[in-house]
């Protein structure tokens, strides 16, 4: 792990003095503030000993290098080189001819220009071997897997230690997961089944309605028809009576006579 700096050590102790009184989105820009407005007398606190760090920081990785591990961890000495494909060979060769490592992104985009305007025969020159190299790191990687020398070398230098823990951490997220997943079809199973019981409901006052509705209707058609009946009575009643009147004027005469 680097060291840390002047500064970073400032705002560990800036933290732990101002953790109740601000909060901790202001802590940074106040932290800034304070940092930017001391003396060299003040910052010196911090800066000695992050020299201090510095310095066996240094050391350490000064015998990490020189002891060939720092090499070894990056890719395993006994591992088959892989053959440089037809376009990196040309591009090798480009670089080595420019000269100036400083320019390599003008090197490497005027290389890519070059290639592309090459003819096949021309690309024919970096593709010799290319097939055959290909075959044979493939065999000799192979080989290089089955011996288990790729294992150890990934145990020795702690990829195998990444790997497991990867794998653990990609299992708890699948498990993770997993109940989430549960979780969130049990709550849209909870609320089919509400939706179905409030549609079901819903269904049912409506049949209610329409039954009520249906029975205030066949009431009120009943009603029409009992005034219609009664109606159609009292009109033959009328017509009836108007069909045998009683003869006021003739009556008269009758008790005149008398």
């Amino acid at each position: 792990m680097r060291p840390a700096s002047p500064w970073i050590l400032f705002l560990q102790d800036f933290r732990a003095d101002q953790s109740t009184k601000l909060k901790a989105k202001e802590v940074l820009s106040e932290a800034s503030k304070k940092w930017r407005g001391m003396q060299a007398g003040e910052k010196a606190k911090y800066e000695e000993p992050a020299q201090a760090l510095k310095a066996k920081y240094s050391e350490a990785m000064k015998s990490y290098k020189e002891s060939g591990k720092q090499d070894a961890w990056k890719r395993d000495p006994e591992r088959p080189k892989k053959p440089l494909t037809p376009f990196f060979k040309f591009m090798e060769e480009q670089r080595a001819a420019a000269g100036n490592p400083k320019e390599v992104v003008e090197i490497t985009k005027s290389a890519g220009l070059k290639w592309k305007s090459l003819s096949e025969s021309e690309k024919s020159r970096y593709a010799a071997g290319w097939a055959e190299a290909k075959e044979k790191y493939a065999a000799e990687l192979q080989a290089y897997k089955d011996s288990g020398k790729e294992a150890k070398w990934e145990k020795r230098v702690g990829i195998t230690a990444l790997k497991e823990k990867m794998q653990v951490r990609i299992a708890s997220k699948a498990r993770t997961q997993k109940a989430k997943d549960a979780n969130k079809a049990k709550l849209q199973k909870a609320k089919a089944v509400e939706k179905a019981k409030k549609a079901k409901e819903t269904e049912k006052a409506k049949k209610a309605k329409e039954a009520e509705k249906a029975k205030a209707k066949k009431a009120k058609e009943a009603n029409k028809a009992k005034k219609a009946k009664e109606a159609e009575k009292a009109k033959k009643a009328k017509e009836t009576e108007k069909a045998n009147p009683v003869s006021a004027p003739l009556a008269g005469q009758e008790s005149q006579r008398d």
